[in-house]
């Protein structure tokens, strides 16, 4: 129901602000969320994002690139 849409579109909202919109994850819980809005009659409502809030998130990934890249390799 109403309960487990709200859930996958916070998963979708997470997965693409950790993996980006593109990935192959992201594209299937992305489908599997359209499914289920088209079952229940509703269409997603993207969030639109500011110019601040895109370059925060850029910045913040960024980072956590290079701090994983930084790691010793076994």
């Amino acid at each position: 129901g109403d309960d487990a849409i709200n859930l996958l579109e916070r998963v979708v909202d997470e997965e693409e602000n950790r993996l980006g919109t593109a990935h192959p994850d992201v594209e299937h819980t992305r489908q599997w969320l359209a499914d289920m809005l088209k079952e229940a009659g509703r269409s997603r409502s993207r969030k639109a994002h500011t110019l601040k809030d895109l370059l925060l998130l850029h910045k913040k990934n960024r980072g956590a690139v290079g701090a994983v890249a930084a790691e010793p390799r076994h």
